[in-house]
């Protein structure tokens, strides 16, 4: 609050009360910390996109969420198209 409040020129309490009337009314949902990938061993960013075939045991959804538990798999979106599911993951290295 102090940061914003320096760089409008106006009083912190006054930022305060703006940005609760904004949660308040639903404007802003939540707020999210950004971590930095790279400082804790995680600078590749990779986009996956696989491809599903029906099976007996699993669904297109099923397999999205047994991915989703995979360590390193941050992101899981099932889509349509060529492709079904495309999968963010963060890793060290290549």
């Amino acid at each position: 609050m102090a940061e914003i409040s320096n760089g409008l020129g106006i009083p912190r309490a006054t930022v305060q009360e703006r940005v609760k009337k904004l949660v308040d009314t639903g404007i802003i949902r939540k707020f999210v910390a950004i971590p930095d990938y790279s400082k804790i061993g995680k600078q590749i960013t990779a986009i996956i996109l696989v491809s599903f075939r029906n099976g007996e045991n699993v669904s297109q959804r099923g397999l999205a969420e047994q991915m989703s538990k995979i360590p390193g798999v941050y992101e899981v979106v099932v889509i349509s198209g060529e492709w079904d599911i495309v999968l963010k993951v963060r890793a060290g290295s290549v």
